[in-house]
């Protein structure tokens, strides 16, 4: 990973005094004793870390050839139109989950829903969830549920931007599009009598970009573990808590 910002990294004593002051850390900053050396204040890991952000914008119209085919996508419940398709805001329920410097799992839970209709005919698809770690899209399509939609391209990667004065980190996510399944084919030729299955070729991939925001602070304190769980340890200078953050402008690729 190259960043291309210009922080500071942390030494490895440094880094070594973070992690040991978050736990049990207090909530407000304590003053250190006179003459001992600056040390990062930072906050015990947290198990969760919620997620907010723009969501997903999924482009089924183009990936499918809906237009062609007489059916018309639409959004509803919350969703939105948006350049490259239909986009779903992240929701409550949203989460990156680390410990011990690491991710161990990240879920976003999509707030609205896709209709696509042709004439009388409708199919809804709802309750979109995205595995930001295995690259899992799940959905209810009609009557069935927890349908296996789509796959992000190279899951867990993401370009991470976090500009300065903030301590909210935005990853951007499938750049390369979202392949989708053949449930999904499946679930449109059953609702519209069409044959996408059969015309499109396995694995057709649609436009899409999925973005989430998480704040790299608890409160007044550097949430370290994520920090490191993120691998930003060399380009946020955590010696300087809070502040050392919102001097950090980053803008650079991930993998977690």
């Amino acid at each position: 990973m190259t960043p291309m910002s210009s922080c500071r990294r942390v030494p490895a004593v440094a880094l070594a005094v973070v992690l040991m002051s978050g736990v049990g850390a207090p909530a407000t900053l304590a003053a250190a004793p006179a003459g001992a050396p600056a040390a990062a204040v930072a906050a015990a890991p947290a198990a969760e870390t919620g997620l907010a952000g723009a969501g997903l914008a999924l482009d089924l119209n183009a990936a499918l050839d809906l237009e062609s085919r007489g059916i018309v996508a639409a959004a509803a419940d919350g969703a939105v139109e948006a350049d490259g398709g239909i986009r779903l805001k992240v929701g409550r329920g949203s989460a990156l989950s680390h410990g011990r410097g690491k991710v161990t799992g990240a879920k976003a839970r999509l707030v609205g829903a896709i209709v696509l209709a042709k004439g009388k005919k409708k199919l809804r698809i709802a309750n979109v969830g995205v595995d930001l770690k295995t690259g899992a899209l799940m959905a209810n399509v009609g009557a069935k549920t927890n349908v296996r939609i789509g796959t992000v391209d190279e899951p867990g990667k993401a370009r991470l931007v976090k500009p300065a004065g903030t301590t909210v980190a935005t990853l951007r996510l499938a750049p390369q599009g979202i392949r989708l399944d053949t449930a999904l084919l499946t679930g449109v030729d059953a609702a519209f009598g069409t044959a996408v299955t059969s015309e499109l070729a396995a694995g057709v991939t649609a436009d899409a970009a999925l973005a989430v925001d998480a704040n790299l602070a608890l409160g007044s304190q550097v949430d370290v573990d994520l920090i490191v769980a993120l691998g930003l340890d060399d380009d946020i200078d955590t010696s300087l808590g809070v502040k050392g953050l919102l001097d950090a402008d980053l803008d650079v690729d991930i993998q977690f």
